[in-house]
């Protein structure tokens, strides 16, 4: 096989993967929103105690409301860079009023995160010329996937999918919920007799 069969195979490979990881992802934002939801629904009390906890909890970090804090500078990779012009001119609202907004906007913070994957699929759903994978953008791309996939297994191992994964709502199981968040149970008893909800 020669040199160039290969890198084109490879390169194959690699958009197949990132597709591949993109509709994970998709649906794992869907699932999430949905279980998300239903913990939120199922836990209301709890969530409402911890919120009291922090309300009355000196010397609490809070994040800054106003937006000042510094962010993290991000350097971008020049082939992000190329990649995001080559999708700028067959998207750029400017040009094409709403017809890729969505494709514009997804590709213009991806470009501002070294989103790789996201930019692939763009570009290439889009029929763009493909930057050529140097050992060095395969090796960022990669660690791009691998960075997502961890994401997507932290996420799904998370409490909320546990909870509505799970058809056992009993309350010996809600329990087990609560230590994981940390809520003193007898502190979260006391709590609901406050609000009238237990007797």
């Amino acid at each position: 096989m020669s040199k160039d069969n290969f890198k084109k195979r490879f390169q194959k490979r690699i958009l197949l993967e990132a597709a591949a990881l993109a509709l994970r992802m998709e649906e794992s934002d869907e699932l999430d929103a949905e279980y998300k939801a239903q913990f939120t629904k199922d836990f209301q009390n709890e969530l409402r105690f911890l919120a009291s906890k922090e309300e009355h909890s000196e010397g609490v970090d809070v994040e800054d409301p106003s937006g000042t804090a510094e962010k993290e500078s991000i350097v971008i990779h020049p082939i992000i860079k190329q990649m995001f012009r080559e999708i700028a001119k067959k998207t750029h609202p400017d040009i094409f009023a709403d017809k890729y907004e969505e494709e514009f906007k997804k590709a213009n913070i991806a470009q501002e995160n070294n989103d790789w994957v996201t930019l692939l699929i763009i570009a290439n759903d889009l029929n763009l010329e493909l930057p050529t994978f140097t050992d060095d953008v395969s090796e960022l791309v990669g660690k791009d996937m691998d960075q997502k996939r961890e994401n997507l297994d932290n996420r799904e191992d998370g409490l909320a999918w546990a909870w509505a994964s799970s058809s056992d709502s009993s309350e010996d199981r809600r329990i087990a919920a609560r230590r994981i968040m940390q809520i003193d149970e007898e502190e979260f008893q006391a709590f609901l007799k406050t609000l009238g909800l237990v007797c």
